[in-house]
């Protein structure tokens, strides 16, 4: 979610769009039951036995609740929540896979349910790149992959929140997360960095800058033998004799 955008600068908005996004059905109906719920921004920091983050679960009445706090408290003649000068809580999600519309509509449906309009806005990937280069988005969906040493600053430093062409597409600051940030170069104890991360990583969640997904903690992998092998072959140093 784009924080730059006066909407999402309301963090009970936030809150209220992540009770909007019902995981459960999407991963039993749609996703075959094959992921998890995402907790967390850095998942393969914890333990199989460890908790990450609490779940932001599915509750349309929790959404309400939140919404009207942030004083979307009345409906205009379409059915969708205004606030008292009349602006309506609508956005757009940008995104390129075709493949993503089947989840995608069914959290469009739920938050039409609770009175906001979210529109859905495919793009070519180069397309995408340069909206999301220049900040040019309500929210857009996106995928991540790990790295080997985790580093959070350059997704996540308010110091590169009007760098064009950044990766903190949020626009997200926090001061206390960036001191955290801060006092990482100095520590080359593996463990000691990814408590640092983890208390980075709560601080984070709390303030909702990303709907999280979900996560597979296994790779795929298909094999077919479909190729043989001669009995005998030449050595790659020898005369062939």
């Amino acid at each position: 979610m784009n924080i730059r955008q006066p909407l999402f600068q309301d963090l009970q908005v936030r809150r209220a769009i992540a009770h909007l996004l019902n995981r459960e059905l999407i991963l039993e109906k749609i996703m075959f039951g094959e992921y998890k719920p995402l907790t967390s921004y850095w998942p393969y920091l914890y333990e199989k036995d460890e908790q990450s983050n609490p779940l932001m679960e599915f509750d349309p009445e929790r959404a309400k609740s939140l919404l009207r706090e942030a004083g979307y408290d009345r409906l205009d003649q379409t059915g969708y929540l205004v606030n008292e000068a009349g602006r309506r809580l609508e956005f757009t999600v940008a995104y390129v896979s075709e493949e993503t519309e089947k989840f995608l509509t069914v959290f469009v449906e739920d938050c039409k349910n609770a009175g906001v309009k979210v529109n859905l806005e495919r793009y070519s990937w180069a397309t995408l790149i340069k909206k999301m280069d220049q900040y040019d988005f309500d929210t857009v969906m996106i995928g991540w992959s790990g790295t080997l040493f985790p580093d959070p600053e350059q997704l996540w430093h308010s110091r590169h929140i009007n760098e064009a062409g950044g990766s903190n597409l949020p626009g997200y600051q926090n001061p206390e997360v960036d001191r955290l940030i801060d006092s990482l170069p100095a520590i080359y104890d593996p463990m000691k960095r990814a408590e640092i991360i983890k208390k980075i990583d709560r601080i984070i969640y709390q303030d909702v800058p990303y709907l999280l997904f979900w996560e597979a903690d296994y790779s795929r992998i298909f094999y077919k033998n479909i190729f043989g092998r001669p009995e005998t072959v030449f050595s790659k140093y020898g005369s062939g004799i």
